[in-house]
């Protein structure tokens, strides 16, 4: 029977790394994580210990999400910010290495991007993409590009994979944030279908239907049962990554005991559906 491991992109529980999170976590039914690249940029050792204190307790980092913050833009028209966006992303591969991580994220763009600069940013990210999938190939490690919203490039399936044209399919495929469907959250199980063994990782939250909120699953429009048996089908053994907003001030204990309870009514409700 399809039953994920529990993961979290760590950064949504807590914006900062120390003892009470990282207690938090391990002493919950987290299995896999995600670490934000950009975590590492305040006091970088200290937080790298804090990370292995969880690697230590049997907790697998699954993924490193490169940065997008900050300039970062892989599909800049400028040179020099496209070059220091590549250099960027070839950290979080060295942080892959460092973490034993499979998998590094990758946002092809950030926004807004005007019609007429579509096309030329296009192909500035498909150069950046090679670039940073060779690196990713030569260290062992998987490239995920995630799928954006809104007017960023790889705003659709169809846009996503060409910009992945021609890469090995093995070592290059997607990331799935199931809120940035945006206006067609009724795709979401064909999507896993379209990107099939090339979905390498997740980003789980709920859509509200108006905007990007990243609630919890369940509480939202999406079709979640449609979702599980989509992924069941195309037999996807990768993260089951939630990212969630937390709006409530919540502790890291608050914020982990809300995502196992949705967890576990994700995995219950598919049983049942399945009967």
């Amino acid at each position: 029977m399809f039953k994920p491991e529990l993961g979290v992109s760590l950064h949504t529980l807590s914006t900062s790394i120390d003892g009470k999170l990282i207690e938090a976590v391990k002493a919950s039914k987290i299995k896999t994580l995600e670490l934000f690249q950009r975590i590492f940029l305040k006091n970088p050792e200290e937080a790298k210990s804090l990370i292995r204190k969880l690697s230590a307790s049997g907790i697998k980092i699954t993924s490193i999400h490169a940065d997008f913050w900050g300039g970062v833009d892989i599909s800049s028209s400028d040179a020099g910010i496209r070059k220091k966006s590549v250099n960027s992303a070839f950290c979080a591969i060295e942080l892959a290495e460092e973490f034993g991580a499979d998998i590094v994220v990758l946002h092809s763009s950030i926004e807004p991007i005007a019609p007429e600069e579509r096309d030329i940013l296009k192909e500035n990210a498909k150069d950046s993409i090679n670039k940073i999938a060779e690196k990713c190939a030569e260290k062992g490690k998987r490239l995920a590009i995630e799928l954006l919203p809104r007017t960023c490039l790889g705003n659709n399936t169809e846009e996503l994979i060409e910009l992945a044209n021609g890469l090995p399919e093995a070592t290059v495929g997607f990331c799935l944030d199931t809120n940035h469907l945006m206006d067609k959250p009724f795709t979401l199980a064909d999507t896993v279908k379209i990107f099939g063994k090339r979905l390498f990782s997740t980003h789980l939250s709920d859509y509200d239907g108006v905007d990007e909120r990243h609630q919890l699953p369940g509480t939202g429009v999406l079709d979640w049962n449609a979702f599980m048996k989509a992924l069941n089908q195309i037999k996807y053994a990768g993260p089951f990554n939630f990212e969630c907003a937390f709006h409530n001030n919540e502790t890291p204990a608050e914020c982990v005991a809300m995502l196992e309870e949705s967890y576990d009514k994700l995995l219950r409700d598919f049983k049942h559906a399945r009967g």
